[in-house]
């Protein structure tokens, strides 16, 4: 097989491999991560994350938060209210049971990605961080090169 060829097959099975959540945990990995980005602007600022918020600093589409915010409030792991200040912006914030499921996931993740980096060691780790990191960098900018060219 070619390089290419080794290449895409490793993405596939990355992907079939993925990461897996605990059985009964009823959340998506997008759902966490938003989730996850409430916490951290409501801890910094004291202020809940509106969803441009969320769309600037994720990188997930506006589209997409929306779905989840609504998945997410279904679930009552989160709360939306206008902001008053700017009735364009719509405010999230997490209830105690969205926290709770939170705080679930992150000491699951907490433990698995231990067990990952004891089983790869410290220096690959590393290495795959900035390997997986110039790899979004390249694809942000064939992205970027395909967009130009419309």
């Amino acid at each position: 097989e070619n390089l290419a060829e080794q290449l895409f097959q490793s993405f596939l099975r990355f992907r079939k491999a993925g990461m897996f959540f605990p059985s009964g945990l009823d959340a998506s990995m997008g759902e966490i991560v938003v989730m996850r980005g409430l916490e951290k602007k409501a801890a910094i600022a004291d202020k809940n994350f509106c969803i441009s918020d969320i769309h600037k600093n994720l990188h997930i589409s506006k589209p997409a938060v929306s779905q989840i915010y609504s998945s997410l409030e279904k679930k009552g792991y989160i709360t939306r209210e206008i902001d008053s200040a700017d009735r364009r912006k719509i405010d999230a914030a997490l209830t105690p049971k969205g926290e709770e499921i939170l705080q679930n996931m992150k000491n699951y993740f907490s433990k698995m990605l231990d067990e990952i980096i004891t089983r790869m060691g410290e220096d690959n780790s590393k290495q795959l961080i900035f390997l997986f990191n110039r790899l979004s960098d390249i694809s942000e900018d064939m992205r970027n090169d395909m967009n130009s060219k419309k």
